[in-house]
């Protein structure tokens, strides 16, 4: 283990006790209520990444189905079956019971957008790009486990270099994910000959080049679609791919509940054969 990674560990294991740079974020956030703020700062270890219940939840939701032309009020239950999962919780708590630097108890409304987006879509393969402790990767399993009970079978690649990262999900309990412990750079172009990706979430770097390469592999899979999930607003690469391709285009805007961080907005876009075919037809209609 280099001197650098030993040092970022160690920073992680204290993050829960690092006030002042909690206090920082806080002063750079649109202003809250100040019981969230304090709570953040006093007891949250969350200092990248942060996690939240959400105060929008269905219309999240909506803005999925919609950009899926699919039922909102399907996704709207999908959104409710995860908030109220038991099952996930109780596995999330085990894991992370001795953890100082994540939640035990992790709320999960960052994860709302994904989690609907595949009970909708029920994807045969999803590539996750950048996991951290795995709290997503968590989500994404129990979707595709929803899936599977109803006939429609999915894996789950996750790729990310960090040796620590996916700590949260039990690898085997879970036979139909694939973890990768590399850039995405390195491992998509082997990881995914013969397999096309229908949906894509980019969250390894706020990079453009990163973001341009990961959806340009997902694309080139061979697959008739794919939803692409970028879970930032860092730039426009999603949005402008979608422009050029025709593809249905969204942004999930999110609003956290009990929490001091403004909330993110979620890039979405579906690639579809049919969209792609309307874009290059209406280049020629000169109706």
């Amino acid at each position: 283990m280099s001197g650098r990674h030993a040092v970022r560990i160690a920073g992680r294991r204290v993050s829960r006790f690092r006030w002042l740079y909690k206090a920082r974020l806080v002063l750079t956030w649109p202003r809250s209520s100040t019981r969230d703020a304090v709570r953040f700062v006093a007891l949250d270890p969350d200092i990248h990444t942060f996690t939240y219940d959400l105060a929008n939840r269905d219309e999240v939701c909506e803005v999925v189905a919609a950009i899926l032309n699919a039922d909102p009020k399907a996704a709207k239950e999908y959104g409710r079956e995860l908030v109220t999962d038991a099952h996930l919780r109780a596995k999330l708590i085990q894991r992370g019971r001795w953890r100082l630097d994540a939640k035990n108890r992790p709320p999960l409304g960052r994860h709302v957008a994904s989690y609907c987006a595949v009970r909708l879509l029920k994807p045969s393969l999803i590539v996750e790009s950048g996991i951290k402790h795995g709290l997503g990767t968590a989500v994404l399993l129990r979707a595709l486990e929803h899936n599977s009970a109803a006939g429609h079978h999915g894996q789950l690649l996750s790729i990310d270099p960090d040796p620590e990262a996916g700590w949260l999900v039990d690898a085997d309990a879970n036979p139909n994910w694939e973890l990768v412990r590399e850039t995405s750079e390195k491992a998509l172009p082997e990881a995914l000959f013969g397999r096309p990706v229908e949906m894509l979430i980019s969250d390894s770097l706020p990079d453009r080049q990163v973001v341009e390469w990961e959806l340009t592999a997902a694309l080139s899979s061979g697959s008739q679609r794919t939803l692409v999930v970028a879970n930032h607003h860092w730039n426009d690469a999603v949005r402008i791919a979608a422009t050029a391709r025709g593809a249905s285009f969204g942004v999930v805007r999110e609003v956290p509940a009990g929490h001091p961080y403004p909330g993110r907005g979620i890039d979405m876009a579906y690639f579809t054969q049919g969209n792609q075919q309307a874009q290059r037809a209406s280049q020629f209609d000169t109706s």
